[in-house]
């Protein structure tokens, strides 16, 4: 047997031998973990009403995503995930019959699907299409579709889906053909072309040009707002006036300007006026258009002339649908900052009101305002009419209202778009805290008795109410994602014992119950219970914006205090940006709970100066607040609670912060100084230029703060000490660039930096590789995947840094005394599948070996050991190497089923993966978020901590008890005995 097969050979035994504490029975599936599917933010709506699958949703959503909603419980009939990115970018959404037709990334992707069972039928392509300019989609009839993209139209027959026909538009280097509509027999493609005119073409049904015309327009640009209305008129606003330009599709030769007199329009709030079609192609020709914060003016159309039908200010949303012959105008406005939503129905021509469609509906004000409505009209029992309403909530979620004023349910779809995460630990119960009281008193022994008594008859009734509370209530396991019926419970059950939930809120014997929380990105803040998923409370700030930070939206989150120091109250505080001021904005609030911090406003804390970096510091005040100092772009810092001036100006000589600059690809970094005025600056102290001209900074990665390192070094083969390299200062930035001689040959680096010094530790380059690339940073050791142009295969690189067999020094790392410069190891490995995010464990004191998670692009989470990705696993595995626990090397790394850690529950579209530890050692709390959530709990060295489950107490107890029997017997036997030899 030669050495590959022998390596072979050996690491598929480790990995037989891991399996038993990989695999898990079929009942064991949903019991530590949950998931939950969601869709995104609705951008295309559409109703499918009766048939055998009954009501159905169609929606096409921002984040590529089209899917069919249950109309009775909102649950996920199907959905199709697209392509991330541009490329799978939805520009249109059109229904027809049993049929749902798309299109992506400019007409790139045209694709039909079967509304009733979400396959698709069939799929095409747009030569040319370009992803910068979207398509357009219109039926004709049941068999016929077009499609606009960018220089040309194709007709497909949608049963069939072979293209019909394809016809060029002229002109369209140099005109924007953006608009499609039918009229008749006749379909119009509309280009514009910025400050000159509008072209026009009109097409035959069998593909042959009608007639191509230009209009001037030196008014209009490609931004400008237009619409198309009942396929006869072209409706765009002149974006520096206001005023609404109309042209007739058919005859027009010019634009008909309308002034709107008595509407003033709030520039300040609305950019230019924004154009909502309402109704379908059967209602009135009659458009919304949005002139401030929830005003509009409703204006019609006809016979090539508009008139403004009604002003509505105080409007949040507003819809136009048909009752018989009769169509009506659906209003919905809050009632001023309540629960409760108005929704009014008037006649659409004559105004006068509809009783029986106006109702006060109950409307959490953690939805925010609707900001559009879908309504559909049915016949009671009793021959009146019954509104179903779908708003589209300001906070992205999807809430179906019905006639009896409650909602049927809710889909929270903010939680499709998550940008910071943190678990906090649950506090201790009452009755632990009175215990814990007990200690450090000068109570005499007769009230320290009573209070004991006291104290443990609580917990005899918390026992007997968590008993009953199991027996009456068996737990549920919500695999299907977000469930409505979860929602009803959790927002509208308020008939639970208080004291139950309280005892239910509290921290558990091994600290695996938490609070997770969330924070998305339309500014709504969630609090999920680890155990169920279920929301325990919601929060919605319509004023928070996101920060931008190289490539991805963030908002930046903040645990203050811990629920460990009782009795002070948690605190935990999330910092963005004023989404109208542009300036940043800070809410503090109670993770448990939810409610405001009491030492904050509610409103949130506005700060007049922009943002530059923000960190909190490890230290803590002596009400254990961690404070967050703030650098603003003149190089002041800013301390949250100002009365830790103090503090931050104590710890200032060891206080350093750097900053980087994503347009000239260089990193600054500062100390932290008094001025005269004994205020907080910034002092550069050492800038890396990354030649920006060559390669653009995509990623800069720090530490946890929250890791532990349990060992200093690892043992070799010879019984010698190799230590790790622990800078907690150490610092990766990644770049990415094109060779400047072959365009198409892409390289990246990885540079380590030390934060405090700017010192280079390290730096490599690969050629000829790309991204998308995830890079985690732990203890001594980085992970990075890339796309190999050369051998076009993904790879997975690990660098590991050692100090030596000496270590500089032993009690604190300072990087103004570094090390000697550190010895990097370094391997590669094939990685079988495309990577979207990457993570580690972490665990209470860091003694559990590592295990690295990836989030897979097919939907599963690999959890593989970090024994596999050493760089230091030889090729020939000698003695020596196998007694330390080496593996042979091999150049592929394994993806064995059985590792995939969400088995059969696929997720996609994560990326992110949060970890965080319990209190068992052995156990590691994941969390993946992304277009679907995810929570588990793993177990990298097995539950060495806890006894297992099946452990045989009775058997144990059996022994137990019969050895101590067998002492006692044998006692009183040997005294008998020595009693008898005595008498003899």
């Amino acid at each position: 047997m030669n050495t590959l097969d022998f390596s072979i050979i050996f690491q598929f035994a480790i990995l037989l031998f891991d399996r038993n504490i990989q695999c898990l029975y079929e009942d064991q599936a949903g019991t530590f973990d949950w998931r939950q599917q969601y869709v995104g933010r609705a951008q295309f709506v559409e109703y499918i009403q009766g048939g055998q699958s009954g009501t159905r949703i169609i929606v096409g959503t921002e984040q590529n995503v089209v899917a069919a909603i249950n109309g009775k419980n909102g649950q996920i009939g199907w959905r199709q995930v697209l392509e991330k990115g541009p490329s799978g970018h939805i520009n249109d959404l059109k229904v027809s019959g049993n049929y749902v037709v798309t299109a992506s990334a400019g007409g790139e992707h045209i694709r039909c699907f079967n509304a009733i069972s979400g396959s698709l039928h069939w799929e095409s392509s747009i030569p040319g299409a370009l992803p910068s300019h979207p398509a357009s989609i219109q039926i004709h009839g049941s068999d016929l579709v077009a499609v606009l993209s960018y220089d040309r139209i194709v007709a497909y027959n949608i049963e069939a889906g072979n293209e019909l026909w394809s016809l060029a538009l002229t002109d369209s280097t140099k005109v924007k053909y953006s608009y499609l509509a039918f009229s008749e027999e006749v379909l119009y493609a509309v280009g514009i072309s910025d400050r000159s005119h509008v072209s026009l073409n009109s097409v035959r049904l069998d593909g042959t040009e009608k007639t191509s015309r230009s209009v001037a327009a030196v008014w209009i640009a490609s931004d400008n707002k237009c619409s198309i209305l009942k396929g006869s008129h072209l409706v765009c606003v002149d974006k520096n006036s206001g005023i609404l330009q109309i042209l007739s599709l058919a005859n027009g030769v010019n634009f008909a300007p309308l002034v709107l007199q008595d509407v003033k329009v709030d520039y300040n709030k609305v950019s230019f006026p924004n154009l909502q079609l309402l109704g379908d192609p059967h209602s009135p020709a009659v458009i919304a258009v949005e002139v401030g914060d929830q005003e509009y003016v409703l204006v019609a159309v006809e016979n090539g002339k508009a008139r403004v039908v009604k002003h509505l200010p105080k409007v949040a949303a507003l819809q136009v649908m048909g009752m018989g012959e009769q169509w009506l105008l659906l209003t919905a406005r809050r009632s001023d900052n309540t629960d409760v939503l108005n929704v009014f129905g008037s006649d659409l021509l004559t105004g006068s009101p509809v009783h029986e469609l106006s109702h006060s509906i109950k409307y959490p004000i953690h939805h925010g305002n609707p900001q559009r409505l879908y309504g559909t009209l049915s016949k009671l029992r009793d021959g009146s009419s019954g509104l179903s309403l779908l708003t589209c909530g300001e906070d992205h979620s999807l809430v179906l209202l019905t006639h009896s004023g409650k909602a049927l349910w809710t889909r929270e779809e903010a939680l499709a778009s998550i940008l910071s995460v943190e678990m906090v630990d649950l506090p201790v119960s009452q009755i632990m805290a009175k215990m814990e009281d007990e200690f450090g008193t000068n109570d005499n022994i007769l009230q320290m008795f009573l209070k004991r008594f006291s104290t443990q008859l609580s917990q005899l009734w918390t026992f007997a109410l968590q008993l009953k509370h199991r027996l009456r209530i068996p737990r549920q396991h919500h695999a299907g994602g977000s469930i409505s019926e979860t929602e009803r419970m959790s927002e509208e059950d308020s008939d639970d014992d208080e004291g139950l939930d309280e005892t239910y809120l509290t921290r558990d014997e091994f600290n695996l119950h938490k609070i997770i929380v969330v924070v998305t990105g339309p500014g709504k803040v969630f609090g999920l219970d680890s155990n169920t998923g279920v929301s325990i409370w919601k929060t919605f700030y319509p004023s928070l914006g996101t920060f931008h930070r190289i490539d991805r939206d963030v908002l930046l989150l903040f645990v203050q205090r811990t629920t460990a120091h009782f009795p002070h109250q948690p605190v935990c505080t999330v910092l963005g940006k004023d989404k109208v001021s542009g300036l940043p904005i800070m809410f503090s609030f109670h993770p448990i709970t939810g409610l405001p911090s009491e030492s904050a406003p509610s409103e949130g804390r506005r700060l007049n100066y922009k943002i530059v970096n923000a960190v909190m510091l490890t230290q803590m005040d002596e009400h254990f607040l961690h404070p967050i100092v703030v650098m603003d772009s003149e190089k002041k810092f800013h301390v949250y609670p100002q009365s830790d001036v103090d503090l931050v100006k104590q710890f200032s000589a060891s206080l350093f912060v750097f900053t980087t600059n994503i347009e000239t690809g260089i990193i600054t970094g500062y100390g932290v100084e008094l001025d005269k005025k004994q205020q907080l600056i910034g002092n550069p102290l050492w800038t890396v230029d990354t030649n920006r001209n060559l390669q653009a900074i995509t990623k800069v990665v720090t530490k946890r703060a929250l890791e532990h390192v349990h060992s200093q070094g690892i043992v070799l083969e010879d019984r010698s000490v190799q230590y790790k390299y622990l800078n907690p200062n150490l610092i990766a930035v990644l770049t990415e660039g094109e060779e400047a001689q072959q365009k198409a040959s892409a390289f990246f680096s990885v540079y380590l930096i030390d934060g405090v010094t700017g010192n280079l530790v390290f730096h490599c380059t690969h050629k000829k590789s790309k991204g998308p690339i995830q890079l985690m940073h732990s203890e001594n050791w980085i992970v990075y995947n890339y796309w190999n142009q050369k051998q076009r295969r993904m790879e997975l690189a690990v660098l590991e840094l050692y100090e030596g067999t000496r270590q500089s020094n032993a009690t604190a790392f300072t990087s103004f005394h570094p090390p000697p410069p550190p010895i990097v190891m370094r391997q590669a490995y094939i990685f079988p599948g495309h990577i979207s995010a990457l993570a580690t464990t972490i665990t209470e004191k860091g003694i559990t070996s590592k295990q690295l998670l990836f989030a897979l692009e097919t939907g599963g989470v690999l959890g593989l050991p970090k024994l596999l990705i050493d760089p230091r696993r030889p090729e020939v595995l000698s003695q020596e190497a196998r007694e330390e626990g080496l593996v042979p090397y091999l150049p592929e790394l394994p993806r064995p089923a059985d590792h995939i850690i969400n088995y059969h529950q696929s997720v996609f579209n994560i990326h992110g993966i949060h970890t965080a530890p319990a209190g068992l050692e052995s156990t590691s709390l994941v969390l993946c978020y992304g277009l679907d959530l995810f929570y588990t709990r793993v177990m990298p060295s097995k539950m060495f901590d806890v006894l297992k489950e099946d452990f045989d107490y009775f058997f144990i107890s059996s022994v137990l008890i019969g050895m101590i029997v067998v002492s006692v017997i044998t006692q009183r036997l040997a005294v008998r005995k020595a009693l008898n030899r005595a008498w003899k």
